[in-house]
């Protein structure tokens, strides 16, 4: 993006990156949303990359990871985490370089 001011001086930013739609290029979902700590993760990886799921409360704490190395395909697996605090939680996926996230609830 170029921005110009009145006096004819421009600003050129950095590149910036947009994916549209729910859960991104991975088709990121997470379910039941609210959950009771228990929750179904699903992505897909189409090239085989490390990947990590991770869940964050909202002081940036990190509550739960793990890690999967050269992953590639259909992810679906369940995250138990029943003995979390009620509240509002970010789940973050992390494929190489790029992160996806997904707002979760946890209700008791």
């Amino acid at each position: 993006m170029v921005t110009t001011d009145e006096f004819g001086c421009s600003q050129t930013s950095n590149a910036l990156t947009y994916s549209s739609g729910r859960g991104g290029a991975i088709s990121l979902a997470a379910y039941p949303n609210p959950s009771n700590g228990v929750f179904r993760v699903n992505f897909v990886v189409s090239t085989a990359d490390n990947v990590s799921v991770s869940l964050y409360n909202t002081l940036g704490q990190q509550v739960f990871t793990q890690s999967y190395g050269n992953f590639s395909g259909f992810f679906n697996n369940d995250i138990y985490v029943p003995n979390l605090a009620a509240g509002v939680y970010w789940l973050k996926v992390q494929v190489g370089g790029k992160a996806y996230t997904e707002k979760i609830l946890v209700v008791h």
